[in-house]
């Protein structure tokens, strides 16, 4: 896993939301088998599915941070505090979804493995 977790969410959260992204699209690098044939696909896909969970929690909290964090600035009425906080959620918002996207894909396949493991057995293809 990446060092992103050790960032300091100061440094995280200050940044430009362009940067941000440039910043997470090197970062956030989770390897999603592309079959679940053997077991080291299996255990490839546990490790991205873990991988993806504390992703999930990591951009959550920080999306809400930063969603606090802008309402905190227009009560202050500092629009542009506001809107690179908006940006820096979108951007936590946006990266949260595609995480979610993969661990659903993952899912999916441990789903239609487990189908296709169950037909072959009721057909006498395997034990």
């Amino acid at each position: 896993m990446s060092n992103l977790f050790s960032c300091q969410d100061s440094d995280v959260l200050g940044k430009d939301p362009l940067d941000l992204v440039a910043y997470l699209r090197a970062e956030v690098n989770v390897n999603v088998p592309s079959s679940l044939e053997t077991k080291e696909d299996q255990r490839k896909a546990v490790q991205a599915m873990n991988e993806l969970t504390a992703y999930i929690c990591y951009f959550k909290e920080h999306e809400t941070i930063a969603r606090t964090l802008k309402r905190s600035a227009k009560t202050e009425k500092d629009r542009e505090k506001a809107d690179h906080y908006l940006g820096v959620e979108e951007v936590f918002e946006a990266y949260k979804r595609i995480c979610e996207q993969q661990y659903e894909c993952i899912s999916k396949m441990v789903t239609m493995r487990r189908l296709d493991l169950e037909e072959a057995k009721i057909l006498g293809k395997t034990t």
